[in-house]
């Protein structure tokens, strides 16, 4: 798309004197640095597609985090009410570029701490057969809550469910609780020939739980964590899907809902962060 685009701006803005190179560079750059950065979310981004489904995802930064976003937003409004061709301009986008790529490389340092810590917890505790001492291992998945880089959630799995557990690094011990979540895979049964469903699992990189409430059954992807979970074991995924047994799941739509009101839920992730 790079030299098409490079191609068609050049043509739309001959007045700019901009060669087809140089804007075919801005737009190379463009998306190769967005679709990176969105590889590096729990939600992951479809490298290889349409060849292959897979996607990559490096749980190193949540998919709106205000400590990358913000300064760098800061610099860069700062440098569009700069007039045309200010030395300041330029500066204030570099300034921008090394903040944003500074917190970046924070994320990985960061997730290799979370990582190491939350497993070394993990295993004193439940002593698993699967060797989960080292970082990011598939086996032992962390990535961080929402709107910050400095409260996780981890997630391991057994044959039964998955083991959940939340850290900050601002706790004053390692200590991590862990509760479980069976997968109640049994739920699923009635909608094995459902193509809605298989997408939903394939979506989830098979990261997924059922439940129920009252006659009705959930598909839960949990990579996105609970709402409020640092809080209540029992609260709802961020993406819950309800499953009809009769009727099209196409449009199954996301019943995650908060408990508490929205300030309440954001106070207490504030407290959680601050450590326990």
């Amino acid at each position: 798309m790079s030299p098409l685009l490079g191609w068609l701006f050049s043509k739309w803005f001959k007045k700019l004197n901009v060669d087809w190179k140089s804007w075919t560079l801005l737009f190379f750059l463009g998306i190769l640095t967005h679709i990176f950065i969105d590889a590096l979310t729990s939600y992951g981004t479809g490298w290889f597609e349409p060849f292959s489904n897979y996607r990559v995802a490096f749980n190193t930064i949540f998919v709106a985090d205000p400590f990358y976003t913000l300064p760098f937003l800061i610099c860069i409004i700062i440098g569009l009410i700069a007039k045309n061709n200010a030395v300041k301009r330029l500066k204030w986008a570099k300034i921008g570029l090394m903040i944003s790529t500074i917190y970046l490389i924070f994320t990985f340092a960061n997730k290799w701490h979370v990582d190491t810590k939350m497993q070394e917890s993990f295993s004193k505790k439940h002593n698993p057969t699967s060797g989960v001492s080292s970082p990011f291992n598939p086996d032992f998945v962390t990535t961080p809550t929402p709107l910050n880089n400095f409260l996780w959630m981890a997630y391991s799995f057994d044959s039964k469910g998955y083991w959940f557990g939340y850290y900050s690094i601002f706790d004053k011990t390692n200590d991590i609780e862990y509760f479980h979540v069976n997968k109640n895979d049994s739920l699923l049964k009635p909608f094995e020939k459902d193509e809605s469903v298989q997408l939903l699992k394939q979506f989830s990189k098979r990261y997924y739980c059922m439940t129920t409430h009252k006659e009705d059954v959930y598909f839960n992807d949990i990579r996105f964590g609970q709402i409020g979970g640092w809080d209540a074991p029992d609260s709802t995924f961020v993406f819950s899907f309800k499953l009809n047994k009769n009727g099209d799941n196409t449009q199954a739509l996301n019943r995650g809902k908060f408990k508490k009101s929205f300030s309440e839920t954001f106070s207490s992730l504030v407290n959680r962060i601050k450590g326990k």
